[in-house]
C-alpha cells in the first residue's frame, strides 16, 4: 500500500518577546516550514483559537506568561497537548532545563543555537509526532473493530 505524502510544508510557531530572534527563525527556516511568530504567551493562545501548529518553538523568558507557565496551560488542553513543544532560551542552566521537560517539552535548545542543529531537531520532533497521531489513528480504529466485535 503507499501511502500519500503530502506536499505541505509543517508549520511551525515561534513565540519570542524579542522580534529580532523571530527575524532570525523566520530567515534561517523559513524556506523549509510555514513560519508563524508571536511576540508574547497570549498572542500564541489568540493565535491557536484559529490554526493548529504542528510544532512550537518557544520562549521562556517572556513578559506576562512565561514559556514555562505557557507550556502548562499547553499540556492542560485536550486540544493542544500533542503539540510539541521546543524550548529555544537563552537559560542555560540544567534545573531550567529539567524543569522544561518535567512539563512536557519535546527538546530544548540553547540559544544561540546552530541552524542546522535547530532543522534536524524540528525535523526529530515533527516525525515522531507524526508517528504518535499514526497510533492513536490506529489505536481508535482497533478500538473500534474491537467493539464491533464484542457486541455483536
Amino acid at each position: 500500500m503507499i501511502q500519500e505524502v503530502s506536499m505541505q510544508k509543517p508549520i511551525v510557531l515561534v513565540v519570542d518577546d524579542n522580534t529580532a530572534h523571530l527575524q532570525i527563525c523566520k530567515t534561517l527556516i523559513g524556506d523549509r516550514y510555514t513560519i508563524y511568530v508571536a511576540d508574547s504567551a497570549k498572542t500564541m493562545f489568540d493565535f491557536l483559537e484559529s490554526i493548529l501548529p504542528d510544532l512550537i518553538l518557544l520562549d521562556i523568558m517572556m513578559p506576562t506568561l512565561n514559556g514555562f507557565e505557557a507550556v502548562k496551560q499547553l499540556k492542560d488542553d485536550e486540544t493542544y497537548c500533542n503539540i510539541p513543544v521546543i524550548f529555544l532560551s537563552s537559560i542555560t542552566d540544567e534545573s531550567s532545563e529539567a524543569e522544561g521537560y518535567a512539563l512536557g517539552a519535546a527538546d530544548y535548545i540553547h540559544k544561540p543555537f546552530v541552524p542546522h542543529q535547530l532543522i534536524r531537531r524540528i525535523d526529530t520532533q515533527l516525525e515522531l509526532s507524526n508517528h504518535k497521531k499514526d497510533i492513536r489513528m490506529l489505536y481508535g480504529v482497533l478500538s473500534e473493530m474491537l467493539n464491533k466485535n464484542i457486541y455483536e
